[in-house]
This record gives structure tokens, C-alpha cells and sequence, in this order.
């Protein structure tokens, strides 16, 4: 590894810059694209810390002055190479976007992909969101699986954290599924929150022996985790589905043979 980081360098070193490319005009654009790309990382860093709604208005706000320096609003003429025309274009389509980013923002969405989601049927949409029991600590999950067996039900605990990317991928492209949410019913649902990584979620990770989220869990209506049923990390919904039908016809053949 050592050598095949150090020896372009030496070579470049050795060579005195003579193969180095040239500074020039041509690096003011390459600058200007690395520049936006370090504000788009600030802003991605951020999503961990800040509401949704910031990360949509932070995002629109780049895409505009990147439309404006693109110059979205210079009048272009006949003279103006393909290059220009191709600029304008760009710029235009960061200023929609960009646009329509601060509209869902200022409605609520909480999407990136999807902004303008909560105009579409906004009483389905608050539908779509599993009904997750928060649970704390240790005790917290104890309470839950005591619920469990006494409803005889088969319990499910999802882990998750603020600062985790794929928690939010969960809840925004799994959880959401009907197929899965079907798939969940009869199930007692509870979200573990540690995001803050205190003691209280320190040990009940140890307890578990998890690293940290996303990590799912499956308990039968007896209380014990399943765990060849353990998920930890990111699933899409269809493979989700039929982990939990899995799970569920596990479950039943257990009941049947005791």
C-alpha cells in the first residue's frame, strides 16, 4: 500500500513538476466545481445535526448561486458557443431545482429526492410512518418484551440514531413501503433512540452486542430475540418483506412443533 501511494509522488517529486499539468484558465472552472462540491459535503455533514427542512433550504440555496454564477439570467445571443448554451441549461435546471427545494422545505418536506411529496396527499403521507413505541435504556426494552408476551405478539425493535445515514435511509425508503408495513402488522414496534450515546444506550448495545445502528431486531411472543433473524445495516424494502414473512413462518413452525 505504502509503495503504491509513495511511488506516483516520488516520480512527480523527481520530476521536478515537468509532468505536472499546467496551471492556466482551465483550472478556474475546476476550482469552481471543487469549491461547490466542499459546500455540498458541509451541507451533507450537517444533515446528521440539523432538521430536514435546513438541509433542503442549505441545499436550494446552492443550487440558486449556482444557477446565478452560471448565469441562469445573462441573456445569451448567437455568438455564444455550445459550451455557453450548455452552461444556461445547467443553470436553469439548478434553479428549478433549487427552487423547489425551498418550496417543500417551506411545506414541511423533509426530502431531498422527494420535496414536493406533502402536496401529493398530505394525510396518506403522514399515514405511510410506522407507529414506533420509543423505548430507553435496558429497562425500556425489557418493558417492551414483557408487552410482548403478555399480547402474545412477536416484537420488533429497530435501532436508530440522528447522525446515522442509513436509519434515515430505513425510514425513508423501507418503513414507508405498504407491503412492509403489512408485512409488520401484528407486530409490536419499537424504536430504540440512541442518538444521544449515553450510558443507558451504551449498555443496552453492549447487552445486545451491537456496535451502534442501524441494527433490527426480531423477538418471538416468548421474549427471545431470534437472532439468524438479525439485521444490521441498510435492506430495501422488497428483501425486508420477505425477511419478515421469513420470520413470521419461522415463528409459526416453532409454535406448532412446542
Amino acid at each position: 500500500l505504502s509503495i503504491g501511494m509513495g511511488m506516483p509522488l516520488l516520480l512527480i517529486g523527481t520530476s521536478a513538476g515537468k509532468y505536472l499539468p499546467k496551471a492556466g484558465a482551465w483550472m478556474e472552472p475546476i476550482k469552481n466545481v471543487f469549491g461547490v462540491l466542499l459546500l455540498a459535503m458541509a451541507i451533507w455533514f450537517l444533515d446528521r445535526v440539523i432538521p430536514k427542512s435546513a438541509v433542503l433550504v442549505l441545499s436550494g440555496i446552492l443550487l440558486i448561486g449556482c444557477a446565478v454564477y452560471l448565469g441562469a439570467f445573462i441573456r445569451g445571443d448567437k455568438n455564444h458557443s455550445g459550451w455557453a448554451r450548455l452552461n444556461q441549461a445547467i443553470a436553469w435546471v439548478a434553479l428549478i431545482y433549487g427552487s423547489v427545494l425551498l418550496v417543500g422545505a417551506s411545506a414541511g418536506s423533509q426530502s431531498l429526492l422527494k420535496p414536493l411529496s406533502v402536496f401529493i396527499n398530505p394525510q396518506h403521507q403522514m399515514e405511510q410512518k410506522l407507529a414506533f413505541q420509543p423505548i430507553k435504556g435496558l429497562e425500556g426494552l425489557e418493558k417492551a418484551v414483557l408487552q410482548a408476551q403478555d399480547e402474545g405478539k412477536p416484537l420488533f425493535v429497530d435501532f436508530y440514531a440522528d447522525w446515522c445515514i442509513s436509519c434515515k435511509e430505513l425510514e425513508a425508503f423501507t418503513f414507508t413501503n405498504e407491503n412492509v408495513q403489512n408485512a409488520l402488522d401484528g407486530f409490536i414496534l419499537v424504536k430504540a433512540d440512541v442518538t444521544d450515546n449515553d450510558q443507558q444506550d451504551q449498555a443496552l448495545l453492549e447487552h445486545l452486542g451491537l456496535f451502534g445502528p442501524p441494527a433490527l431486531l426480531f423477538y418471538e411472543p416468548n421474549g427471545i430475540e431470534n437472532k439468524s433473524f438479525r439485521l444490521v445495516g441498510f435492506i430495501n424494502a422488497e428483501n425486508f418483506e420477505k425477511h419478515i414473512h421469513r420470520f413470521t413462518e419461522s415463528t409459526v413452525m416453532v409454535a406448532e412443533i412446542r
